[in-house]
Formats: structure tokens, C-alpha cells, sequence
């Protein structure tokens, strides 16, 4: 979706703010994103459907797995880092709302099993009010 909307303002502000151009970007993007997806989807399915009993392409795909596992990790320690830490890496720079809202969310999801679907959109209305706050103090 990000590279979707890059697409977009390409063609909006490559082409003197053109609505139509930045739509054409946007069809063009969102083309040659998805369909190449598709069509590895469609041509591969029935090779791995054929390969569900091999023992060496499960281990494989576990170790897949496994690595995606950590790529995602990763990018939580990043982005948490960047988030709880927006200015500089010391106890001074914690932005403590942000951690409390974190505890507050593993808390809801953990221990009283909130809807996630639910808890983001409840996460979204509280970072808009928390911004809405800090812009007016």
C-alpha cells in the first residue's frame, strides 16, 4: 500500500499536481506490484501442493519459517526502539505514554484477549488524541 501511494505522488508531482497522471502512477504501481505476486502464487501452488509429503522441503520451508520469524523480530526491536525512544537513546528520552500505552496493549491482548482488529483502531484514536493534545499544549 506504501508503494502504492509513492506511485501515486510520483506521478501527482512528477506531472505539475495531475490527478490523472498520479492515478495513472498509481494503476501502474499497484500493476506491476501485485501481478508478478500472483502469478508466482498461481505457477507455483500446484508444484507445492505436489510436494506436501517431501520430508526435505518441509524442513526446509521450517527453516523459512524460522527466518522470517527472526526478520520479524528484528523489525519489532527496531521500530519499538524508534518509537519508546524518539530523540536519544537515554532514560531521559523515554517517551513514557508510548511505553505505557505498549504495556497497556500486551496487557489487553495477553490477559483479557482483546480483538485485535479492535485494539488497533482503539490505538489509533488514542494516538490521534494524544497528538491533538500535545499540538495544543
Amino acid at each position: 500500500m506504501v508503494l502504492v501511494f509513492v506511485g501515486f505522488m510520483a506521478g501527482y508531482n512528477h506531472f505539475d499536481s495531475s490527478l490523472a497522471m498520479g492515478s495513472l502512477g498509481l494503476l501502474t504501481t499497484t500493476f506491476f506490484t501485485f501481478v508478478p505476486c500472483f502469478l508466482f502464487i498461481f505457477a507455483g501452488a500446484p508444484i507445492i501442493e505436489k510436494t506436501r509429503e517431501n520430508e526435505r522441503i518441509k524442513e526446509a520451508l521450517t527453516l523459512v519459517t524460522a527466518a522470517v520469524v527472526g526478520v520479524i523480530l528484528n523489525l519489532t526491536i527496531y521500530l519499538g526502539q524508534a518509537i519508546i525512544f524518539p530523540g536519544e537513546f537515554t532514560l531521559s528520552g523515554i517517551d513514557y505514554i508510548t511505553l505505557a500505552w505498549i504495556v497497556i496493549s500486551f496487557i489487553a491482548l495477553q490477559r483479557f484477549n482483546q480483538n485485535v482488529i479492535t485494539w488497533i483502531l482503539i490505538s489509533a484514536f488514542f494516538g490521534l488524541g494524544t497528538y491533538l493534545v500535545q499540538q495544543v499544549l
